[in-house]
This record gives C-alpha cells, structure tokens and sequence, in this order.
C-alpha cells in the first residue's frame, strides 16, 4: 500500500474507486470498466474526471495488468457532450488566431495541474472553465493511457462516434462487436468541427494522410467489417463474445512486465512521431479555431432541434441528413 493510500486519500486498489459514470470489476491482474451514463452516454466531463481518476490510479496499483473498457446497451461512448462543444459555436467571431491558442492552451495545461486552480477555473469560469478543465484532463488521461504499463483494451459494443471514439484510439487494442448498432468514427465535420482529442494525430498514424482526411471530410460513421478492413479496429466478432473476447486477450496480455510493455508503448506512441503532447495542443487550438465558421449558430439551432425531436443525439439517431447535406442545406439562407 503506498503512502497516499494510507493517508486514506485515495483507495489501495484502483477497482475499490467510486466513479459517477464507471462500474469497476477486478478479476486476476484484469480490471473492467462499465461506462453508463443515461440517457445518451455521452463523453462528458463526469467521464473525463472518472477516467482520469481511473488511469492514476491504475498506475499506481500493482495488481492491474490490463483494463478493458466498454460500454452499455447500445452505446461505448456515443460522442462528445454537447454542453461541452455549445461554448465553441456561442463565442463572439472571431477567436484568438491558431497559434496564440496554442500558447494559452499550454499554459492553461500548466496551471490545471494544481488541484485548487483546476477546481477554481471549473467552479468561478462557467462554460469556457469547465471546457477548459475537460480538455485539460482529457488530453492529460489521454497521455498517461499511452505512457501506462497497463494495457487499455476498448471493447467497443455500441456506438463509439467524436470524442467516444478518440478514447477507443488512446487505448493500445480496440475490439467491436459484430452488430448493426455498431457505428465507429470521426464525424466532427458534420457539426463544423474537427477532432480536438487527438484525432487527427492518431488517424492519420493508422491510415494515412490520404485515407485519414478522407474519413475525418466525410464524417461517415463506419460499420464495424469496414472499420477492421481499414485497420481502425483490431478485430471483431459476434456481440455476445465481445467481453470474454476482450477478456481472453487482457489476461494474456496483463502478464507481460508492465516495465516493458510502458518502454514498448512510450517507443510507439512518443518517440517515432514527435511530441504528441504539442500535436495534441495543436489539435485541439484548430478545433477551438473552428469557432470562425459565421453558420456556427445554425448548426448548433439544428443540432439543438434534432436533438429535441429525436431524443438522442442526431449522429445517432438519424445521422443521414447531416451525411448527405440536406441540414447544410436547410441551414443556408
């Protein structure tokens, strides 16, 4: 047990934590994670806090080998919570220029991570505090999934769109079930948007520049037999074996030396391809540039409307119209 556990701040053991939005199981050196948060499941800022406190406490508990993480129902993680974008289509024209942003992002990152400051920014900031602490957080898990020596295996049951997907990329192995239901992808674009979570960075290491810009342009969800042919997936099979699938390879691979599996990760995901931690600064002052688009407002009235009448998010529910242009359309005076 180490010093802080003692002190009785955090648990001894990463699966004894109490999480808003994640179920915790432990079997052998095999921790699972159960996100289920309702009505929508979306990647929300409660998740980001869970899975921030999660990782941290993986790396600290010696009895963890492998985490599978997985979802509910239908849903993995659906996509990014709209009150945590709404900030980035209601800020006044034009934001500061790419670079500046940039610079107050990594500043932001540096004083994030003192607990009071972080705690004052969300409380005293309202929605630019709270989108700042999510991103701050996000991108710090997304960065310690990578540099862990755990293994993160993403067991991708429903659907897994934006921002839920680019936590099924932070983890090192992704598996999907075999089922209609199942829709993987970037589809940022649809809403005037890019990946700000690392998408862009990661895709375009799997696939290419060629056939990343294409997937990220079309915001096409993909089923999962398409998105393990373009390697965006490791494997898939049927639904009912996703989780003792996953489980099979996570007791495998949770007793290789965690000192070797985090060299090996940190070779693949840091050393190969630059800073990944500027990258991801890049990234995410681009999607927060995106706030220049003049029909920001409209595409978030229509999302809002959509959202309205269906119930659930439209890039779920009713994705085709946002596909084939007839929202952009609509929108257009």
């Amino acid at each position: 047990m180490n010093r802080r556990s003692r002190q009785g701040r955090v648990p001894s053991r990463a699966a004894d934590l109490a999480l808003q939005t994640l179920s915790l199981t432990q079997r052998g050196r095999v921790l699972t994670a159960v996100f289920a948060d309702p009505p929508n499941h979306f990647l929300s800022l409660r998740l980001v806090k869970d899975m921030d406190r999660l990782s941290a406490a993986v790396d600290r508990d010696d009895s963890v080998g492998a985490v599978v993480l997985t979802g509910t129902g239908d849903k993995f993680v659906s996509h990014s919570e709209p009150d945590q974008v709404r900030l980035f289509f209601e800020m006044s024209p034009p934001p500061l220029p790419a670079r500046l942003l940039q610079y107050s992002i990594r500043a932001n990152n540096a004083a994030l991570r003192i607990p009071a400051v972080r705690a004052l920014t969300e409380k005293r900031g309202g929605d630019w505090g709270s989108g700042i602490v999510y991103s701050a957080l996000l991108k710090r898990t997304n960065i310690r999934m990578n540099g862990s020596g755990v293994v993160y295996i993403a067991a991708i049951n429903g659907v897994a769109l934006g921002g839920g997907f680019e936590l099924a990329l932070s983890c090192d192995l992704r598996l999907a079930a075999d089922d209609d239901r199942v829709r993987i992808g970037l589809i940022e674009i649809l809403a005037g948007l890019i990946p700000g979570g690392g998408g862009t960075r990661r895709l375009v290491r799997m696939l290419g520049p060629a056939r990343a810009l294409e997937h990220m342009v079309e915001g096409r969800p993909l089923t999962p037999r398409e998105a393990v042919q373009q390697g965006l997936v490791h494997r898939i099979g049927p639904a009912v074996d996703l989780l003792d699938d996953a489980h099979r390879i996570a007791e495998r691979l949770a007793c290789r030396s965690p000192h070797a599996v985090a060299a090996l990760k940190r070779a693949i995901y840091f050393d190969d391809h630059g800073d990944l931690s500027t990258a991801m600064d890049s990234e995410l002052a681009r999607f927060i540039s995106t706030g220049r688009n003049p029909g920001k407002r409209a595409v978030a009235e229509a999302f809002e409307a959509d959202l309205d009448r269906l119930g659930d998010s439209p890039f779920v529910a009713d994705i085709q119209p946002w596909l084939d242009g007839s929202v952009q359309r609509r929108r257009t005076p």
